[in-house]
């Protein structure tokens, strides 16, 4: 048996099959399908004007003569292979979201490098001759696609059609400033779905739970949690009868907002001329602008952590206060308590007292005290009159250990601090006198020893003057000669 075309054919080309015998042409002949007799087939050539997908199967044929008592043998079976419509395969599925690329793929039932493909799109043809063809869709909608091979002069049916709905994609969250904000901070939720369009109506989800809200259809939703804590938030758009997915969530946290400190060195009362550091303290990070504020009036010279006065006036005296910035001022601290800066501009002078007032009696403890009433960071200076140097305290004590007669005398301090140092007035002097005991166990003085000896031999201070005024008599002829 020869077929033609050969082997593989299509619906409604024209098949001839042809009975060839190696002896003779005096044959009758006999055709057979699937080993089945065909009644309507009993010539050399069997054709079939209009083939389709019945006509596909086994032929074979043989030759009888005689009423059949001389017979060839029967061929070989020869396969008819009908294609019908080629197949349309859709990948990756055909209900897709806005964005998604899907591949249409047109596939004849018979392989070959030499077809010609030409796609329709709701019954309207394509300009593409591929066979695959890519679509990617940005507006939800239906469409309906097929496929038509062709090969020679010969054309395919259309392939059964494929519906493709295109949905409207997932929507994209986005919030400002961003997802970790403080208590007090507004953020802004933007609902982006995949192609803009006035007629779309917003829902938003807070935790899985719809937000009962009457903005709650824009696509912008704005939060201000007042708490600190966590809450997860998402949105599905809506347009006509076709609804989005739900976005991906984004987890929203709230802080509770940091707290900023003043502190300032020396402490709150100062004096002119001294140097002053205010420090601006943030209890959380170190990434942090700084802004200072003096009486709630900015200070455009002072940004940073610290804010040094080197020589402070009366017009630095004020309230102050400090808060923390980021990202040009969206995120920031709460403002400092005020800390006020009281500037004196009378250098002040410490009081000098002792403890026991009067007189000491040797071998005891004597304790002098420099009380200053202005702030604090004082060290304090202790002066002697038979001193050329100065003892040096952190605190406004100063104890001398079992006095002896030689500690007694006048003593003043002062007070410094800062760097360089600023230093109070001298305080006045004090005089501390020291006793010893007499013979008699009663206590007595130096000065009192004195006082009693010339009452008892008046003669003796008589003698003294007259002695005194004798030496300068005889110093004046002296002088006058070296002159």
């Amino acid at each position: 048996v020869n077929v033609q075309p050969a082997g593989h054919v299509f619906i409604r080309e024209r098949v001839t099959l042809t009975c060839g015998i190696e002896s003779g042409d005096d044959w009758n002949y006999e055709w057979y399908k699937n080993n089945n007799l065909l009644r309507d087939a009993q010539r050399k050539k069997y054709e079939i004007s209009n083939v389709d997908q019945t006509h596909a199967g086994d032929y074979t044929c043989k030759g009888t003569q005689s009423t059949g008592r001389i017979y060839t043998h029967t061929s070989a079976a020869v396969t008819l292979t009908v294609s019908g419509k080629p197949r349309l395969r859709v990948d990756p599925q055909s209900s897709v979201y806005t964005g998604d690329t899907v591949t249409l793929s047109c596939e004849p039932q018979y392989q070959s490098t030499d077809w010609i493909f030409y796609w329709k799109k709701d019954s309207q043809y394509i300009n593409n001759h591929q066979s695959t063809f890519s679509i990617t869709e940005s507006h939800p909608g239906e469409a309906e696609f097929s496929c038509i091979a062709l090969r020679g002069g010969y054309q395919t049916e259309d392939s059964d059609p494929v519906r493709i709905t295109v949905r409207a994609g997932k929507p994209r969250l986005r919030v400002d400033p961003q997802s970790s904000v403080y208590t007090g901070d507004t953020v802004t939720l933007s609902c982006e779905t995949p192609y803009p369009s006035t007629d779309w109506i917003f829902f938003w989800k807070k935790d899985s739970q719809y937000i009962d809200h009457h903005h709650h259809h824009q696509s912008t939703f704005s939060i201000t949690e007042s708490h600190p804590g966590e809450a997860e938030f998402s949105c599905i758009g809506q347009r006509l009868n076709e609804q989005s997915e739900e976005s991906d969530p984004v987890r929203i946290t709230v802080r509770e907002r940091p707290k900023a400190t003043v502190n300032v060195q020396p402490a709150g009362h100062v004096f002119i001329r001294e140097r002053v550091t205010l420090t601006c303290g943030i209890e959380s990070g170190d990434d942090w602008n700084y802004e200072w504020y003096k009486n709630n009036n900015l200070l455009r010279d002072a940004q940073r952590k610290k804010y040094e006065i080197s020589n402070v006036d009366q017009t630095h005296a004020g309230d102050y206060t400090c808060k923390g910035t980021q990202s040009t001022g969206r995120i920031y601290t709460h403002t400092s308590a005020a800390v006020t800066l009281t500037v004196s501009a009378v250098k002040v002078k410490p009081t000098i007292t002792s403890n026991p007032e009067g007189a000491a009696l040797t071998g005891n403890t004597v304790t002098l005290y420099c009380k200053l009433h202005q702030s604090a960071g004082w060290t304090f200076y202790w002066s002697k009159h038979t001193q050329s140097s100065e003892n040096e305290t952190i605190t406004n004590v100063y104890t001398i250990s079992s006095v002896s007669l030689s500690d007694g005398g006048q003593y003043w301090c002062r007070a410094g601090r800062g760097n360089p140092v600023y230093y109070t007035h001298y305080s006045d002097a004090l005089w501390v006198n020291v006793t010893g005991v007499s013979s008699l166990g009663a206590p007595v003085s130096a000065l009192s020893l004195l006082s009693r000896l010339m009452a008892v031999s008046p003669y003796l201070l008589v003698s003294i003057v007259l002695g005194v005024k004798c030496y300068r008599a005889r110093a004046k002829p002296d002088e006058q000669s070296r002159t």
